[in-house]
C-alpha cells in the first residue's frame, strides 16, 4: 500500500507535465506558421497597414497621432480605425523601426498567445485537458487564424474577446468570483474594433438572462458591473463626437431610394391582389431579408469549408476551415447540446448566434474580419468533436478504432500542408496585388533613380500612397507627417504628389512636349492610355496587366 501511495502522486505530476508539453508543442507550431517569412509574406503592405505603421510610429517617437492629437481613442487616416492595434504596434516600430514587420509582429505573437488564452478558457468550461488541447490545436493551424494574424488587420481582438470570456466564465462559475474583474478587459475589448462594440452590447444583456441566478445571489456586484459596462458605451459616444470616428457610415441602415425602387419593380411585375402586394412586396420585408440573407452567409459551406473569402481576407481557393473540420462540428454540436455543462453551452451557442450581427448589419461585409469572434468558438465546438468522436471509435473493434483514428490525423496533416502550399508558394503570388505589392515595386523603382532628376511627378497614386513611398524609401517621420497634412500638391524631398493626371486637353500625352526638362512621371496604369510606358510595374500574378507607367524626360 505504501508504494502504491507513493506512486500515485508521482502518475498525476507527470500527467501534467505532458499536458503542459503537448501544449508548447501546439503554441511552438503556431507561432511557426505565423512568424516564418512575415516581413515578406504577404508581399507588400496595404494603404492601411502603412499609414497605421506611420501612426504607431508618431505615437511611439511623439505621443500623437500623424493629424497631431494626443494619444487619441480613434485614429482617423481615409477612415477611422481602433486604437488598440496602434497602441500594440507603437514600441515594436520603435525598436525594429517603420516596416511591415515591425507592425505586423505584435499580431503574430499575441495570436499565438490566444491559443494558450483558448486552451485556459476551454479546460475552465469543461474541466476537460483533451478537449481543451484538441481545441488549441484546432486553432493553432486555423487558416482564418493564420491569415487573419500574418496582416495587420485587427487580429488581436479574438486574444481580448477570449480574455474577457475567461474572466466573466471564472466570474460566474468559481464560488467566490467577481464579474467586476472583466470590465478592464472588456473595454480593452470593446475598443480593439469596431465590430466588438456590436457585440458586446448585445452579448452582455444576454449573459446577465442567462446567468440571473448567479446575478441575483449578488445585486450589488451585478449593479456595479451593469455601471461599469455603461460607462465603457457612453465613452465611445465621447470619442464618437470627440475624435472623429467615421465608421459608423458602414452601418446598413435603410436605402429607402432603392428599396423604393425594388418594392415598385416587385408590385408592378405582379398579377396578385393589391392588398397582398402591399403585405409582401414592402420596404421593411426587403430590407429585413437582405439583413437575413448576410447573416446567414457567416454559416455558409462555402465561406466555411470551401472559398473562404477573396482580397485581403482570405485566399479564395480554400474555406476558412478545413473541409474536414465539418464532420468534427457535428460531432461538436451534438457533444454540445449534450453536455451538462451549461454555462459552457450557453456561452458558445449564444456567442455563435450573436457573432454574425457584426456582418449582417454594415453595407461593406466581411464575414472573415468581423466575423473572426466565430472562430475561436468554432475551435471549441470543433475540440468537442473531435473528443466525441475518439470516445465514439471507443465502440468499435481496437484494430478499427486505432486505424479509424490514424487515418483522421493523416487527412488533417494532409490538409494542413494544403494550405502551406497554397498560403506560401501561390497566394504569395496570384495575391500579392491584393497586398499592395506594386506599390511597393514602384516605390523602391522611384526610389533608386530619383535623385538623377530634378523633380519626380507621381499622379493620380492617391494620397494614401504617400505611405507607401515614405515606408521602402525610409522617410523620416516628420516628412511624411508633413506631407500627409499638406495640400495638393504634396512633397517629399523631390518628389511631389499630383492628386490627378496631367492634362493635356485634346492632344495625346507626350513626355517631351508635356514634361519639364529633368522630370521624371510616374502615374497609375489609367492615366495617357495612348502614350508608351519606358518603364512598367505589372501584377505579379497577371504579368499582362500594367498597373504602373513611368515616363522619362531627361534633355
Amino acid at each position: 500500500m505504501a508504494r502504491t501511495r507513493n506512486r500515485l502522486p508521482q502518475k498525476t505530476e507527470m500527467s501534467g507535465k505532458i499536458k503542459y508539453i503537448i501544449l508548447l508543442g501546439i503554441l511552438f507550431v503556431a507561432a511557426c506558421m505565423r512568424l516564418i517569412k512575415l516581413g515578406v509574406i504577404p508581399e507588400g503592405v496595404t494603404n492601411d497597414e502603412a499609414g497605421a505603421i506611420f501612426n504607431a510610429y508618431s505615437i511611439a517617437k511623439t505621443g500623437q497621432s500623424l493629424d497631431g492629437r494626443q494619444y487619441p481613442l480613434s485614429f482617423t487616416l481615409d477612415s477611422s480605425s481602433s486604437p488598440v492595434f496602434i497602441y500594440l504596434a507603437a514600441p515594436f516600430t520603435a525598436i525594429f523601426g517603420p516596416s511591415g514587420f515591425s507592425l505586423r509582429l505584435p499580431f503574430a505573437l499575441i495570436s499565438v498567445a490566444t491559443i494558450g488564452l483558448l486552451y485556459f478558457l476551454t479546460k475552465q468550461l469543461f474541466d476537460n485537458t483533451a478537449i481543451a488541447l484538441f481545441s488549441s490545436f484546432v486553432l493553432a493551424v486555423s487558416p482564418w487564424h493564420i491569415h487573419m494574424n500574418r496582416g495587420a488587420y485587427d487580429g488581436p481582438i479574438t486574444f481580448f474577446f477570449l480574455a474577457t470570456l475567461i474572466v466573466l466564465a471564472y466570474g460566474f462559475s468559481a464560488r467566490k468570483g467577481n464579474i467586476l474583474y472583466s470590465l478592464p478587459l472588456l473595454a480593452i475589448s470593446f475598443y480593439s474594433y469596431h465590430a466588438t462594440k456590436i457585440f458586446w452590447i448585445v452579448f452582455i444583456p444576454f449573459l446577465f438572462l442567462m446567468q440571473r441566478r448567479k446575478l441575483l445571489q449578488n445585486s450589488r456586484q451585478s449593479i456595479l458591473f451593469i455601471i461599469g459596462f455603461a460607462a465603457i458605451v457612453c465613452s465611445f459616444w465621447f470619442v464618437l463626437v470627440r475624435q472623429g470616428v467615421t465608421r459608423q457610415q458602414v452601418i446598413a441602415f435603410p436605402d429607402l431610394p432603392k428599396l423604393t425602387r425594388q418594392v415598385n419593380w416587385e408590385r408592378s411585375v405582379n398579377n396578385a391582389p393589391q392588398i397582398l402586394r402591399v403585405l409582401y412586396s414592402n420596404k421593411a420585408t426587403i430590407y429585413i431579408k437582405g439583413i437575413i440573407g448576410k447573416y446567414l452567409e457567416a454559416f455558409s459551406p462555402q465561406f466555411l469549408f470551401v472559398s473562404g473569402e477573396g482580397g485581403i481576407y482570405g485566399t479564395w481557393n480554400h474555406g476558412v476551415l478545413y473541409l474536414l473540420d465539418l464532420p468534427l462540428l457535428i460531432f461538436g454540436f451534438v457533444y454540445l447540446f449534450r453536455t451538462k455543462k451549461i454555462l459552457a453551452r450557453n456561452l458558445i451557442i449564444g456567442s455563435v448566434l450573436i457573432v454574425p450581427l457584426c456582418s449582417s448589419i454594415t453595407v461593406d461585409v466581411s464575414w472573415s474580419l468581423r466575423g473572426i469572434f466565430l472562430l475561436p468558438l468554432f475551435a471549441i465546438v470543433i475540440g468537442c468533436g473531435a473528443y466525441q468522436f475518439i470516445k465514439w471509435t471507443k465502440h468499435l473493434k481496437p484494430i478499427v478504432a486505432r486505424l479509424t483514428v490514424i487515418l483522421l490525423i493523416l487527412l488533417y496533416v494532409w490538409s494542413i500542408g494544403g494550405y502551406i502550399y497554397l498560403y506560401f508558394f501561390r497566394y504569395s503570388i496570384y495575391g500579392a496585388e491584393y497586398w499592395f505589392a506594386s506599390s511597393k515595386d514602384i516605390s523602391i523603382v522611384i526610389g533608386s533613380i530619383r535623385q538623377q532628376y530634378q523633380r519626380v511627378w507621381v499622379a493620380g497614386a492617391g494620397d494614401m500612397y504617400i505611405f507607401q513611398y515614405g515606408l521602402y524609401n525610409h522617410s523620416s517621420l516628420q516628412q511624411v507627417q508633413k506631407a500627409w497634412n499638406g495640400r495638393w500638391p504634396k512633397q517629399i524631398d523631390n518628389v511631389f504628389f499630383l492628386e490627378q493626371c496631367i492634362k493635356t486637353g485634346n492632344k495625346p500625352f507626350n513626355p517631351v512636349r508635356d514634361l519639364p526638362q529633368n522630370t521624371l512621371y510616374v502615374t497609375r496604369e489609367s492615366c495617357h492610355p495612348e502614350a508608351i510606358p519606358d518603364i512598367t510595374i505589372r501584377d505579379r500574378g497577371e504579368p499582362l496587366r500594367i498597373l504602373w507607367k513611368v515616363y522619362k524626360h531627361i534633355d
